[in-house]
């Protein structure tokens, strides 16, 4: 598979589609572990300021900057 990034994009947006957000969030924070790219931190967020929630928006981009703070 050359883009597996492609399948974890699906996989999530199908997720969203269907309503299931314990799901999404599952998944990225798999997504994560296994890259640690700021990337998928922004989409995160953006999904939970999608479903407005926006205190876990927060969360997700303080933790982002914490992780980038001390693996710079």
């Amino acid at each position: 598979m050359n883009q597996p990034e492609t399948v974890w994009k699906a996989y999530i947006d199908n997720e969203i589609e269907l309503g299931e957000y314990e799901r999404v969030r599952d998944l990225y924070n798999r997504l994560i572990e296994i890259t640690k790219h700021v990337k998928i931190y922004i989409s995160y967020a953006q999904f939970e300021a999608s479903i407005d929630e926006k205190e876990k928006c927060r969360e997700i981009f303080e933790k982002a900057e914490v992780y980038f703070k001390q693996n710079d």
